[in-house]
Formats: C-alpha cells, sequence, structure tokens
C-alpha cells in the first residue's frame, strides 16, 4: 500500500478515535475546551499523522530505523503531553487535559500498529 494511502488510514482511524474521546471525556465532566471541539481536533490529529508519516518513512528508511523508530515513538508520545500539561498549568480544566492526553495516546494506539503493519521498516528499505 502506498505512503499517502497508510497515512490517510490512520489519519482516518486516528481523527475516529479522538472524537470519542472527547465525547467521553466531556460525558464525565471534562469542560469544554476549544482544543476539545470537533474541528480543532480533527485538524490537529491530521496534521499531525501526516508529519509523523512523513518521520516514520525517513527514519524507517534508515540503516537502524527501527531502532531509532522504538526509541523515539515513545519520546515523542511523553513530550506530546506537554502542551496538554501546560494548558492545566495555565488554568484548564484538569479533566480537560487528561481528556487530551488520553486522545494523543488513543491517536499512538491506532496509528502506530498501522505503520508497524503496513509501513515496516524492513519493507521501507527494500
Amino acid at each position: 500500500m502506498e505512503v499517502a494511502r497508510v497515512g490517510a488510514l490512520a489519519a482516518v482511524g486516528s481523527v475516529i478515535a479522538v472524537e470519542i474521546v472527547a465525547v467521553i471525556g466531556k460525558a464525565l465532566g471534562a469542560p469544554e475546551v476549544s482544543a476539545l471541539t470537533a474541528a480543532p481536533l480533527a485538524v490537529f490529529t491530521v496534521v499531525g499523522v501526516a508529519v509523523a508519516t512523513v518521520a516514520w518513512v525517513l527514519l524507517g528508511r534508515r540503516p537502524n530505523g527501527g531502532q531509532l523508530l522504538r526509541v523515539l515513538v515513545p519520546i515523542v508520545l511523553v513530550v506530546s503531553f506537554v502542551p496538554d500539561l501546560l494548558l492545566g498549568v495555565g488554568g484548564t480544566a484538569w479533566s480537560s487535559v487528561a481528556t487530551l492526553i488520553v486522545a494523543h495516546t488513543a491517536v499512538f494506539l491506532v496509528t502506530i500498529p498501522v505503520f508497524v503493519r503496513l509501513l515496516s521498516p524492513s519493507r521501507l528499505t527494500r
């Protein structure tokens, strides 16, 4: 499957996942913040997955691509929590912050298995 289609598949799955997380978070009492509304969630998710797709392919083509991705992917996930935590420090309700962190994790849980299966480093170096 070509890279653009894999990225699109990961993006669509991720948008669905973050929208579900946002609905559940709000149902559990997370106050509405702009980052938890449908349009920003979808746009940021698609942009993030597009950047991740490009990075995955570029890093995966390196001779040690698999090892590099195994180290960098969890680091990037944790770093992605920083803006959310800064929102909390800035006064956003921590329940909304937690919802955003779960949304980032949902993108990770959708995107990485798609990439591993369809864009494995061994396929990229052929």
